[in-house]
């Protein structure tokens, strides 16, 4: 059986000074490897910048590791009854819940 996509490795993709972190973090980590390694602090409102590779979207904090997740290590929930794919668990959860 696979592992569910949080608890899958991914490779981070910051970049600090112009280097790519390149560390390998399983994905429900993310929240922590940003703030330890990368500094992502703050209150849920802070704003932050997204330091991924090629992206720059300024966010609330409280979203960067919700953005990280669903643009850049591109979670994908699949629908085990129809095939059905979703970004976000609790999407996936909510179709389950009204069409099976």
């Amino acid at each position: 059986m696979n592992r569910p996509v949080e608890q899958q490795p991914y490779i981070c993709g910051w970049v600090t000074s112009g280097i790519i972190c390149g560390m390998p973090i399983i994905g429900e980590l993310f929240s922590v490897h940003l703030r330890d390694n990368h500094q992502v602090k703050g209150d849920n409102k802070t704003k932050v910048r997204c330091h991924w590779s090629t992206c720059g979207l300024v966010m609330n904090k409280e979203s960067i590791v919700r953005h990280v997740a669903e643009m850049h290590l591109q979670y994908k929930f699949y629908c085990d009854e129809c095939d059905a794919i979703f970004t976000r668990r609790h999407s996936l959860n909510s179709h389950v819940q009204k069409k099976h």
